[in-house]
């Protein structure tokens, strides 16, 4: 097995996570307004969150995923493991990625 694992990380599964009590800040955070914060609430699927934050060019969400995800992952393998996060889209079309620098 490579020394190196990759993490991938399906929109569908994990947009969600940005909807999370302690993650309702990540919308903010990217600079979306209220509108569509308000719209991303009210969302029923991840896809549904990714087309509002697409047709919205909310620049950055995706990155805070990723970032946030790769903190977590890195905390819960103690840091022994080298992680890359990759957020995938629906099409399988790279929406962000985190790696260690």
């Amino acid at each position: 097995m490579s020394p190196k694992r990759i993490l991938k990380i399906q929109a569908s599964r994990h947009l969600p996570i940005a909807l999370t009590a302690n993650q309702r800040r990540k919308p903010k955070k990217a600079n979306a307004n209220e509108k569509v914060i308000e719209r991303i609430k009210k969302a029923n699927t991840a896809r549904h969150v990714s087309e509002i934050i697409q047709e919205n060019k909310v620049k950055g969400f995706f990155e805070l995923i990723c970032s946030e995800t790769y903190k977590q992952m890195r905390k819960h393998s103690e840091e022994k493991v080298p992680i890359d996060v990759i957020l995938f889209d629906f099409d399988g079309s790279v929406l962000a990625r985190k790696s260690e620098e």
